[in-house]
């Protein structure tokens, strides 16, 4: 995941939009961060951005998902 988060850096040239965005503080061991750090002054890539492409790629926030571990739960519970 990695590598092609670093390919998709290097080649992407879009801008994230700003206009619909909330903010959230978080926390990361020094080795996460440092590798963070690495990677945006490499890449010329703010670590929001990283962070974001990162959470993207590996489909974190992907609502399909989430709805149906979400409605499996629901099913669970029911029993």
């Amino acid at each position: 995941m990695a590598k092609t988060l670093v390919d998709k850096l290097i080649e992407s040239t879009t801008k994230v939009k700003t206009s619909n965005t909330k903010s959230l503080t978080i926390t990361l061991s020094n080795e996460n961060y440092e590798a963070l750090e690495m990677l945006s002054k490499a890449t010329k890539t703010s670590k929001a951005k990283i962070i974001n492409m990162a959470l993207d790629e590996a489909g974190v926030f992907d609502m399909s998902k989430i709805n149906k571990k979400l409605k499996g739960v629901e099913d669970d519970s029911d029993n």
